[in-house]
């Protein structure tokens, strides 16, 4: 399920983004996520540091280049390897979004892109709701 979504103005820096969306999960879900995986694109030892003080168990988000021995043994962790498999289904996600859920073709412009974005993101949810229901019967 996805549980936010935002429509950001340009394109901003994910490392500017990452606190503010576990912050957003927390504000939504009322409770801190137990594990928080990203790609590199969101590294910063700050952000990491944060997201931690924010009550989340587990962080998973690679360190891009060189990387210290002490670093290199936290990301071979088995928790750490299973969240960065776990956000590869992610990425498979939004492939379904743009394929089949309008993602790739946006018809409304502008101001009205975050329409478009939600209405695809609501049918996404009812159909992984249904699928889910059928399996629970």
């Amino acid at each position: 399920m996805i549980i936010s979504s935002r429509v950001e103005e340009g394109n901003p820096c994910d490392k500017t983004l990452a606190v503010p969306m576990v912050k957003k999960c927390i504000e939504v879900l009322n409770k801190a996520p137990e594990e928080v995986a990203a790609d590199r694109g969101f590294y910063s030892s700050e952000n990491e540091r944060e997201i931690l003080r924010l009550n989340v168990e587990h962080v998973a988000i690679p360190k891009p280049g060189k990387k210290s021995e002490k670093r290199l043994k936290h990301e071979h962790q088995h928790w750490f390897k299973r969240l960065i498999r776990w956000r590869s289904g992610g990425e498979a996600t939004i492939g379904l979004l743009k394929r089949k859920y309008g993602f790739d073709v946006c018809l409304f412009h502008g101001e009205n892109t975050g329409i478009w974005i939600n209405l695809s993101i609501f049918s996404y949810n009812v159909t992984r709701l249904a699928k889910l229901m059928v399996q629970t019967c």
